[in-house]
């Protein structure tokens, strides 16, 4: 779950929190990733809804260590309130105890605004 405030149109930080089922030792194990993000969204024309989200989340991951994560995509909305978004680049760095790990992802979402 992510929760967002809208600093501007293009503008906006947000508090992310996430389960996450990781190897471990002996086994499976499960943890809380949580982290801030900043965002911001560039336009391609000023005649089109078609955006380019920037984000940078900056978090920790309990017995692993810190967590960084970039990320760029594109962004759509389909209403006034809706939008679905994705994250072609991602970036992410996890940084443990006895290493640093880097891991690229791809990401979906719709969005709802309140």
């Amino acid at each position: 779950m992510r929760l967002d405030y809208r600093i501007s149109r293009d503008i906006a930080v947000g508090l992310y929190v996430g389960y996450a089922n990781l190897r471990g030792k002996g086994g499976r194990a499960n943890n809380v990733l949580s982290y801030l993000q900043l965002e911001d969204r560039v336009r391609f024309s000023s005649s089109s809804d078609l955006r380019v989200p920037l984000r940078v989340g900056i978090g920790y991951l309990p017995y692993n260590g810190a967590f960084v994560r970039l990320a760029a995509g594109l962004s759509y909305p389909l209403s006034r309130r809706v939008e679905v978004a994705f994250d072609l680049l991602t970036p992410t760095f996890w940084v443990l105890p006895d290493r640093t790990v880097v891991s690229l992802d791809v990401a979906a979402e719709v969005s709802y605004r309140f």
